[in-house]
């Protein structure tokens, strides 16, 4: 989250040209998305079983949230501006790697009790 603040900060920051057609809205589709796997990651590994229950709900609404912050903070950055196309990106990448991190948290990709339990 910092470093997104941070690069939001850069007046003109302009990230080089790959070539694509939507390259902006692909980058903020996968910042934004590993934002979000990185949260649910991190509460999947809580043992309250009130956050297990919620997981996936405080996962969208804390990546969400820092999403919206994050385009309000560029609209008061000079040479900077709020897009609302750039928030959709965001969006869209949060919910599809949490989906995408539910899914393979469900295939059993994901086995943190056996990995602790062998190394104590």
């Amino acid at each position: 989250m910092i470093l997104i603040t941070i690069q939001s900060s850069l007046s003109g920051f302009k990230l080089p040209p790959l070539g694509l057609r939507l390259e902006d809205k692909l980058v903020h589709f996968l910042i934004f998305g590993i934002l979000a796997w990185l949260i649910i990651r991190g509460m999947s590994k809580e043992t309250s079983a009130w956050i297990q229950k919620r997981k996936i709900i405080i996962s969208l609404i804390i990546a969400i949230l820092f999403a919206i912050s994050d385009e309000w903070h560029q609209s008061l950055t000079l040479k900077r501006d709020a897009d609302l196309f750039d928030l959709l990106a965001d969006t869209l990448g949060i919910i599809s790697f949490v989906l995408l991190f539910l899914r393979k948290q469900k295939q059993g990709a994901f086995n943190w009790d056996s990995t602790l339990s062998e190394n104590p």
